[in-house]
C-alpha cells in the first residue's frame, strides 16, 4: 500500500496494523478522531514516533471528515473483515466512503487475507450496539464494495474498476481452502 500512496495526502479512520504501516511514506496523514473508543489518537502517536515517517500528522475530529476528504488524495480504511458484496469496518467508514466517493477521491480499503470471508452476513450482526443509555454507539458497520475503488492485501493492490471483485472471491476462495 506505501507505494499507492507515497507522497500523497491521505485520509483515514480508526486504527489498523496494515494501514498504519502503509502510511509511513505519505505527505500528510489527516487521521479522523474516530469515537468512539479514540483509535486515531493512538495511530496519530504511532505514526509521529516513527523515525522513517517525515510527513504531516493531522489529527481531527470525526465530523471533519468531509473537510479532510475534500484535502486528500486517497481515503484508507482497515477492514474487520471483508468479503466480494463489502466489508466491516469501525463505525464512521460508511459515511467516510460516501463523502470519498462524493468528492471523487479514490477509497481504499486494506485487508489481510485471514480476514476475507466468504459472506459478510447481516449487517446488522456486526454492530455491537451498547444498550441501556441514552446514546446508542454501534461500533461497527458494514459497507458495500460499489463504495471501493482498491483493495491492498498482500497478495498486492487490486483496482475494482479493472479487475472487478473476481480477485478478492479467488483470494477469499484460496484462503478457505488452506484453512480446509
Amino acid at each position: 500500500m506505501s507505494k499507492l500512496v507515497a507522497g500523497k495526502i491521505v485520509t483515514t479512520l480508526s486504527r489498523s496494523h496494515i494501514v498504519e504501516n502503509g502510511l509511513v511514506k505519505v505527505k500528510k496523514a489527516i487521521i479522523l478522531e474516530s469515537l468512539p473508543g479514540g483509535e486515531g489518537k493512538d495511530l496519530a502517536a504511532w505514526l509521529k514516533s516513527r523515525e522513517e515517517f517525515k510527513g504531516e500528522v493531522v489529527l481531527t475530529q470525526d465530523a471533519k471528515m468531509g473537510y479532510a476528504v475534500r484535502e486528500s488524495d486517497f481515503v484508507v480504511v482497515g477492514a474487520d473483515s471483508i468479503c466480494y458484496r463489502g466489508f466491516v469496518n469501525k463505525v464512521g467508514s460508511l459515511p467516510l466512503a460516501l463523502i470519498s466517493k462524493h468528492f471523487g477521491k479514490p477509497f481504499v480499503v486494506a485487508s489481510p487475507s485471514y480476514k476475507f470471508l466468504e459472506d459478510a452476513g447481516d449487517a446488522e450482526s456486526a454492530e455491537d450496539v451498547q444498550l441501556g443509555t441514552q446514546l446508542e454507539q454501534p461500533l461497527f458497520e458494514f459497507v458495500d464494495m460499489d463504495y471501493v475503488n482498491f483493495v491492498v492485501w498482500e497478495g498486492g493492490v487490486v483496482d475494482l474498476a479493472e479487475f472487478g471483485l473476481g480477485e478478492i472471491r479467488k483470494a477469499s476462495a484460496n484462503f478457505f481452502q488452506l484453512m480446509g
